[in-house]
């Protein structure tokens, strides 16, 4: 799909079908799509210069065939659309640093530094709480 930071093409759309359209409709759809936008049946028969435009939008039909012809990506695709259209303010971006899970997460007790003065100094993974 698209990068993060920009925003991603609804592949139904794309194509010009429904949502719940069959594995017929999306071939009637990619193979219509891919006579309008293909650099060799595109514009009038002399002109063969490419058209960024037009290139771009091949690419997303290209892809959104490519996802949703297989029953598989296009579960994940349907799901992932289904979740994004719950929450307000569309899909949140994915947490940069997937490294490990904090201590409570993970069932244990977070590590405590020894008292030094009267002061308390919980950590857990990387967040350090004085409470001193």
């Amino acid at each position: 799909m698209a990068g993060e930071g920009r925003a991603t093409p609804d592949l139904y759309r794309v194509l010009g079908v429904p949502a719940d359209a069959d594995q017929e409709q999306l071939r009637r759809a990619y193979r219509r799509a891919l006579r309008r936008l293909h650099p060799d049946t595109r514009g009038a028969a002399g002109d063969t210069r490419p058209d960024a435009a037009a290139e771009a939008a091949l690419a997303h039909v290209l892809h959104a065939y490519q996802v949703l012809r297989d029953p598989i990506r296009r579960a994940h695709y349907d799901a992932a659309r289904a979740a994004a259209r719950a929450r307000p303010g569309g899909p949140r971006p994915r947490p940069r640093n997937r490294a490990t899970p904090s201590a409570t997460s993970a069932g244990r007790e977070p590590r405590r530094a020894p008292r030094a003065e009267g002061r308390l100094v919980i950590r857990i993974g990387p967040l350090r709480i004085d409470l001193g």
